[in-house]
């Protein structure tokens, strides 16, 4: 199994420690880099995750 994880540093200057949907929702649809926008990510991981058979209640 590969898997490829993003590991955000509480240091670095973008670190938002406020992980509400309100709050995160607009960075989210807003941020991108070099593997493409972070919407995109979302919408995959959650297509991947529904295709085994999991669900995030919090996710709708």
């Amino acid at each position: 199994m590969n898997a490829l994880v993003f590991i955000m540093d509480p240091r670095h200057p973008l670190f938002e420690p406020d992980t509400s949907a309100q709050v995160i929702a607009p960075l989210i649809a807003r941020a991108s880099g070099p593997l493409g926008t972070n919407a995109q990510y979302l919408f995959s991981l959650e297509q991947a995750l529904r295709k085994l058979g999991m669900h995030d209640a919090q996710s709708r």
